[in-house]
């Protein structure tokens, strides 16, 4: 019984090894030629160990077992000299890896930036368009979702053609959609062109963003991850303001035209993407092998009751999330406060968001701290602040409230991912994220529109804020099944893996 747990762990480790193999290549790396099968198995090991450390969990893989010394990598700098591969991973964490990063936060800084500047956009097009509250917040909530549900189509293509093709590709339809959308003269043409077009292209600079760095970092690709995230949050409150001036000084058909020819200019930093290393004939039968096999989902993840109960927690929590983002913009000009200092909210969104990832992150990485309590409290308090925006007409007690929803939802933001690996494992997390994220766009979109139809019927959001910080605080009670259903399945493991522990 013992012998057939440690070879099902064995065979185990080994398919997850080549699985994170396939997904860290883009267009090969420099290999040499005559490596040798065990050379390549050993590589493969490598990846899996060093993946576990940065998803900050151990597999089963990775313990309750003898591991063979090659599996921590090299201990010495005389072992790294000699290690077959240590020439071809010289790329990751250095050098040209960092101006990668850096080209991956530029891009960030426009996409996530303009996605949380919605709220500026929303109150130009109802005094450009004079239409309805909901059909107006139809443009931004369709480019949301458009954003979030091609995950798919990013991943597939950028391991298709590569990252930088998909970049070049994502930065030219979102600068065409921007540039067409100034000439619209009609709200509902801007559905197509800013909705669809502009958020499709976001979508795949965005996954190509995620997808490249795996391929320049190792050690430090948490810290690399955390960068983009942060610079994303930067991006907006940098064009919050910025865009509410262009829109006082040259109007919102000329604002589009700037923003399209910024994104123009940076689809010729796609081609820093651009990969000339080689491949070893070994590991491309693997990548390409893998790749033809491989689906856009696995939906044996939805029969993992615990993140069946987190979608279903996500889902009810991002009824209100997105509401913030559209509406609050609108909703001080409403009661009185002038267009400048109203999209200074969102800039008080950004930064406590900024300030969220930075100190949960940390917290996250301390055992004694559970993440989904972290993301309950997170929700609980998104959830009163939703109570407190139609309660108040005071500036600063609205901007306070925008930094700690920011903070809060900053919170949830960087923990999503890692609870997800959590429940799934490294193995089946870009599976469960990739699903999350489609399955997710449904309410993110919802969300907007339901605000904006309660106020088309009350002349005020006052119900609509009522109605969806409920549904927050819904949302945070419910996770507290998601923590149950996980320590179950932690203690399952546990017990497994002290019965494939070796004897002494």
């Amino acid at each position: 019984m013992e012998q057939n747990r440690k070879i099902s762990c064995e065979a185990n480790e080994t398919e997850l090894g080549v699985k994170v193999l396939a997904e860290a290549s883009e267009g090969g790396e420099p290999r040499d030629a005559q490596s040798s099968n065990d050379n390549t198995e050993k590589y493969q090991l490598e990846n899996e160990h060093q993946f576990c450390l940065d998803a900050g969990t151990k597999t089963e893989g990775c313990k309750g077992e003898s591991r063979a010394p090659e599996c921590d990598g090299p201990h010495s700098d005389e072992e790294a000299a000699t290690t077959p591969h240590s020439d071809d991973e010289a790329h990751y964490d250095r050098g040209w890896a960092w101006v990668v990063c850096a080209t991956a936060a530029l891009m960030e800084f426009f996409v996530g930036g303009l996605i949380t500047s919605s709220g500026v956009i929303y109150a130009a097009l109802i005094e450009e368009f004079d239409k309805s509250r909901v059909e107006t917040a139809w443009v931004s909530a369709l480019a949301v979702s458009t954003y979030y549900g091609f995950f798919p189509l990013g991943t597939v293509l950028s391991e298709r053609f590569g990252c930088w093709v998909v970049a070049l590709l994502g930065c030219l339809a979102c600068s065409i959609g921007l540039f067409i959308s100034s000439f619209v003269t009609s709200l509902p043409l801007l559905y197509l062109t800013y909705s669809f077009l502009w958020g499709l292209g976001a979508s795949l600079v965005y996954f190509a963003n995620l997808l490249i760095l795996t391929k320049y970092f190792k050690a430090r690709l948490a810290f690399a991850n955390g960068l983009i995230a942060l610079d994303g949050a930067i991006g907006g409150s940098v064009l919050s303001p910025s865009m509410q001036q262009m829109l006082i000084y040259i109007g919102l058909a000329n604002m589009f035209r700037v923003l399209a020819g910024a994104y123009l200019l940076l689809s010729v930093f796609s081609l820093v993407y651009r990969s000339k290393r080689r491949v070893l004939p070994h590991q491309n039968d693997v990548i390409t092998t893998f790749v033809k096999k491989r689906r856009l989902f696995d939906w044996g993840i939805l029969k993992n009751k615990a993140f069946l109960m987190w979608i279903v927690v996500v889902s009810i929590f991002m009824l209100g999330y997105m509401v913030p983002f559209v509406h609050l913009v609108r909703l001080a000009e409403d009661i009185g406060i002038d267009k400048t200092r109203a999209s200074l909210l969102l800039t008080f969104v950004t930064v406590g968001s900024a300030f969220g990832r930075v100190i949960v992150g940390r917290l996250s990485d301390i055992q004694r701290f559970n993440r989904v309590y972290i993301v309950q409290l997170a929700f609980l308090v998104i959830g009163l602040s939703n109570f407190v925006v139609p309660v108040t007409e005071s500036y600063p007690i609205l901007a306070i409230n925008a930094f700690i929803f920011g903070l809060f939802a900053g919170a949830y933001l960087i923990l999503n991912p890692v609870i997800v690996c959590d429940i799934l494992g490294p193995d089946k997390v870009s599976y469960g994220l990739g699903m999350s994220f489609l399955l997710l766009s449904v309410p993110r979109t919802l969300g907007p529109l339901i605000a904006g139809r309660i106020y088309d019927g009350l002349q005020s959001y006052a119900i609509a804020f009522y109605i969806l910080g409920g549904t927050t605080c819904l949302s945070a009670f419910l996770a507290t099944f998601v923590s149950i259903l996980i320590r179950r399945k932690v203690d399952d493991k546990s017990e497994g893996c002290k019965n494939n522990e070796p004897s002494v």
